[in-house]
This record gives structure tokens, C-alpha cells and sequence, in this order.
């Protein structure tokens, strides 16, 4: 399983993830949990955690392809839940 983690400094970390969950819950099974969410693509989980002053992602995936593309589905779709000007910063890591 490759993993890729991420993240974003931001205060408003819940209200983004509960807006991606909530967006992407039409079309994918997603949860949304005290401080974070999940949301399960056919071939992927993606996991969202808030913190106080940043929110992190984690795309587990047993195709590194495909984890490789959602950083850029997931990024898109974070910083247009954000809403902010300047737009939100998403940064990765590959963790294996």
C-alpha cells in the first residue's frame, strides 16, 4: 500500500473538509467525523484530519499511479472549498 500525505495551513480546517465530504458524498461513499473525514474512491481512501492550525491529508492506494492523480483531484477540489484569496497551499509527501 503507498501512502501520500499532505497538507494545508489553514484555521477554517473542519469547514473544508465537512464542504469536500459533503461535495463529494453525491457521488462517493465519505464519512465526517469530530475532526476529520474520509472519502473512499473505488481504488483509493482518502483521510482528512483537522488540526488547529492546518488540516492534513492522507490518499492510501495499492496503485502508486493512482495515488499520484488524486493529489491533484484532491488539491483542486480543497482549494476551491476554501474558497480564500490567497488561495489555499496544499503541499505533498510521499511516504512510501
Amino acid at each position: 500500500m503507498q501512502t501520500i500525505s499532505g497538507e494545508a495551513f489553514t484555521s477554517d480546517a473542519m469547514r473544508i473538509i465537512t464542504r469536500l465530504c459533503r461535495h463529494w458524498g453525491h457521488k462517493r461513499p465519505t464519512r465526517i467525523e469530530e475532526n476529520g473525514g474520509a472519502i473512499d474512491f473505488p481504488d483509493a481512501q482518502v483521510t482528512l484530519h483537522a488540526l488547529p492550525d492546518r488540516l492534513t491529508v492522507t490518499i492510501a492506494s495499492e496503485q502508486a499511479a493512482v495515488g499520484e492523480r488524486l493529489t491533484g483531484v484532491v488539491a483542486t477540489h480543497l482549494i476551491r472549498m476554501a474558497g480564500t484569496e490567497p488561495p489555499l497551499v496544499v503541499t505533498w509527501e510521499k511516504a512510501d
